[in-house]
């Protein structure tokens, strides 16, 4: 690529590659349905010399009494975009209320008080190559919310365990880190554990629903008989450059740490950028 200012001419040069992992943030629990966890991308890009990657971390999703879960906020690198997870479902009707679309969809939520109507409910859509969708309800008698989705997996089908889908493993910053788990569905007799090595939070019994972790983009767990779900992780952007042509320039306030011949920059929250 080439610029023209004035009577000078800028020639980008092609100088190597980046990787990149980009979690976005993971959707709140329903009043019954798990969140859906944040989006994941991960990839390569072109490193030309004066490139600029403009880098946003997407919050989690807030949970609303009686009533779904919030979405999670994307995240991305230029226009790269990782979507926020859905949120869970609440049980606002005999029929409950399915969970919202996002990078992974939110869990169903269902009627837990008097077995539901008819029709099967079913959870949230995930985004194809971002994540998973979220459980459905079939309304059996007393049921729990469906578990959120993740981004390795679907969320469980309400009856059956309530757990969030599974995340994805990531090595790009040298060692082994959990993301994007989907947070478990609401139950009014056990536990439903969230994914909890990938960051979603655990369904509610007679406490208060699990909180996915912060910047790992995991679903909210979802509350029992109507109560309010757990918040949204926040998600996180890795770059991991070789150091033979890190520049040093960067805004924002990234993490920054080295594995073998690589530089990695970790955003956390907010927004930056790195100039190569």
């Amino acid at each position: 690529m080439q610029f023209n200012i004035g009577i000078i001419s800028y020639k980008e040069i092609l100088i190597g590659q980046l990787q990149y992992l980009i979690v976005a943030g993971g959707g709140a629990g329903g009043s019954s349905g798990g969140g859906g966890a944040g989006g994941v991308l991960q990839g390569q890009i072109d490193v030309f010399s004066r490139s600029i990657f403009r880098v946003s971390v997407g919050i989690g999703g807030t949970p609303v009494n009686q009533d779904f879960g919030g979405n999670g906020a994307n995240s991305y690198i230029n226009n790269v975009i990782a979507y926020g997870g859905g949120g869970g479902g609440g049980p606002l009707s005999s029929d409950g209320s399915s969970g919202k679309n996002g990078g992974s969809g939110g869990g169903a939520g269902c009627n837990t008080t008097g077995g539901g109507g008819p029709t099967f409910t079913p959870g949230g859509n995930g985004i194809s190559g971002q994540g998973y969708n979220g459980g459905g309800c079939g309304h059996i008698n007393n049921s729990p919310g469906g578990g959120g989705g993740g981004a390795g997996g679907v969320g469980d089908y309400a009856g059956n365990y309530q757990a969030g889908g599974m995340g994805i493993y990531s090595y790009i910053t040298g060692t082994q880190k959990g993301y994007a788990g989907g947070g478990g569905g609401g139950a009014n007799r056990n536990l439903n554990g969230g994914s909890a090595s990938f960051g979603g939070g655990y369904g509610a019994q007679s406490t208060s629903a699990g909180n996915g972790v912060v910047n790992t983009g995991g679903g909210g767990g979802g509350g029992a008989g109507g109560g309010i779900g757990g918040y949204g992780g926040s998600g996180i952007v890795i770059i991991s450059i070789p150091t033979s042509i890190y520049s040093g320039i960067y805004t924002g306030s990234p993490t920054i740490t080295t594995n073998g011949q690589q530089t990695i920059l970790s955003f956390t929250s907010a927004t930056g950028s790195y100039t190569a």
